[in-house]
């Protein structure tokens, strides 16, 4: 193909005009619109009809990717873009302006794809990470569920391979870890929302259901929790023994048990119920309080926000008595 079929524009501001004018004159049929490092694979493919060839090589300017074209392809090439140099300058200072405002106004100022696209920025230091950020909220459906990913789901989305794939999962366990740690020693009745934070954070959107734990102080300072149940949970796969034995390993003179929904729904089953009013018969006995059994789905659900919790406890209370 001749030279005169080459047109390189390397100043942005005239692309629209150039591209409009070349089109009309020439009366060359467009099929496609490339752009990315990934594009030469593609060409590879592609009918010898007309392109427009939005191109970045690093290291090359607007010449040197045409002569890198011309050695496996002969399609005719409108070529409009920056200098690679200029574009890694620019898209550098995207990201710092991300760190900065970031520094300066935290997290409250970014959307859900702005926090994901710096993420991902520190495992892909020298291609834009906005795309992949968009696919991945469009893949998974939210924010959340983005950290929630098994890592081969990830890396499906294209831009997230195995080092962004790792920090997304680093991210979600030190978050874990944080808001466990954060919760020892505190009392409940004044840090209830940051029990149900980490229970949220830790349960919520799970495969499979588990059962965790909370021990609490005769103050009802935290003292630890612990998943103690996997699978179906009933009163038979929780075992009561088991749970107050760690009781009183753990010198707890409180519970707070929480199960979550893979679902997602909050609606507490009969099952629910039965396992609850077991527990809490069960930690009269042992004079243990049980303060609150949630359930983590879409939200949570508490048994004593209910009135559920009050009711079970008086029955208990009325059952032990009569047992005296």
């Amino acid at each position: 193909m001749a030279d005169e079929h080459i047109l390189v524009v390397e100043d942005e501001t005239k692309i629209a005009e150039v591209l409009k004018d070349y089109l009309c004159k020439a009366g060359f049929r467009v099929t496609c619109l490339a752009r990315g490092d990934e594009a030469l694979s593609r060409i590879k493919s592609l009918d010898p009809a007309l392109m427009i060839l939005d191109l970045m090589l690093p290291g090359m300017d607007g010449i040197s990717v045409c002569r890198e074209v011309r050695k496996f392809s002969n399609v005719p090439i409108i070529m409009a873009t920056a200098r690679a140099e200029e574009w890694q300058k620019k898209g550098e200072g995207h990201r710092q302006r991300l760190r900065d405002r970031f520094l300066e106004r935290g997290l409250e100022s970014f959307t859900d794809a702005e926090v994901l696209e710096l993420l991902l920025t520190f495992g892909t230091p020298r291609a834009d990470c906005k795309e992949a950020a968009r696919q991945a909220l469009n893949e998974f459906g939210s924010f959340a569920a983005v950290f929630e990913a098994a890592v081969p789901a990830l890396q499906k989305i294209k831009g997230i391979g195995p080092k962004n794939s790792f920090a997304i999962h680093f991210v979600q366990e030190v978050a874990s870890r944080y808001l466990k740690e954060r919760l020892a020693g505190k009392r409940y009745l004044h840090s209830s929302a940051e029990v149900r934070d980490y229970l949220l954070h830790s349960m919520r959107g799970l495969k499979k259901e588990v059962f965790t734990v909370i021990f609490l102080d005769s103050s009802h300072a935290i003292i630890d929790s612990e998943v103690v149940a996997e699978g179906t949970i009933n009163v038979n796969t929780v075992y009561p023994r088991e749970l107050m034995n760690k009781a009183l390993s753990h010198n707890a003179a409180a519970l707070i048990v929480a199960h979550n929904h893979p679902s997602g729904s909050l609606d507490p089953s009969p099952q629910d119920r039965h396992l609850t009013r077991t527990l809490c018969l069960l930690c009269s006995l042992m004079q243990i309080q049980l303060l609150d059994h949630l359930i983590i789905g879409d939200g949570s659900y508490s048994f004593a926000d209910h009135g559920l919790m009050s009711e079970l406890q008086q029955e208990c209370r009325e059952l032990v008595e009569n047992l005296h």
